[in-house]
């Protein structure tokens, strides 16, 4: 599995994008059943995922929050403390450097934005094999939801001890929203003021 190969921290985006496609193309020993990347929605220009769509042999694992604003919390978490992985739970940051400010005013753009995406991305690969999960599915029974993941890409063996990754931020939404109420204000009576929990 490549991480995030398209990204901007590893190229221009809208460049270089045959040459990433090509190192999935690579020769892999015979016990490799499967190989992909991490792919964000704005990892590609509008090209670049219309290039994309054409190769139908990718199969396309569509992970998603139902909490889109958790989304827009651990982004701006990851942001300001660099820190965008969770393997050590004994290096956990503390809850006070985690607590992130958010412009209430670009909530909802921000909110629809995501969904645009989802929907887009639905769209484009509606004649692939896609399968959707949803990130709270996955904290909540891992090993299933991971199982039906690696069903899905024909991969025959995985050891579920081998995945060392943790949920980062745990913590209620008012613990991590510094101004809390003035974004619990802005969801107020939305189709999203649920994402508040």
């Amino acid at each position: 599995m490549f991480h995030e190969i398209f990204s901007s921290d590893n190229r221009i985006i809208g460049q270089g994008f045959n040459e990433g496609i090509s190192r999935l193309y690579n020769e892999y020993a015979r016990c490799v059943r499967a190989v992909g990347c991490k792919i964000f929605y704005n990892h590609l220009s509008n090209q670049e995922w219309t290039e994309f769509q054409k190769l139908k042999e990718f199969k396309i694992i569509h992970l998603m929050r139902r909490n889109r604003l958790r989304t827009l919390v651990s982004l701006a978490i990851a942001f300001k403390t660099d820190i965008w992985l969770q393997r050590n739970l004994r290096k956990k940051v503390p809850v006070d450097r985690k607590k992130v400010h958010l412009e209430p005013e670009n909530l909802v753009a921000q909110i629809m934005q995501i969904q645009n995406w989802e929907s887009q991305t639905r769209g484009r690969f509606a004649d692939h094999d896609m399968l959707e999960i949803y990130y709270e599915d996955l904290v909540d029974d891992f090993d299933s939801i991971a199982l039906k993941a690696i069903n899905f890409v024909g991969a025959k063996q995985w050891n579920s001890n081998r995945i060392a990754y943790r949920k980062q931020n745990p913590e209620p939404l008012h613990q991590l929203i510094s101004n809390f109420d003035e974004v619990r204000g802005a969801l107020k009576n939305t189709p999203w003021e649920r994402y508040l929990e």
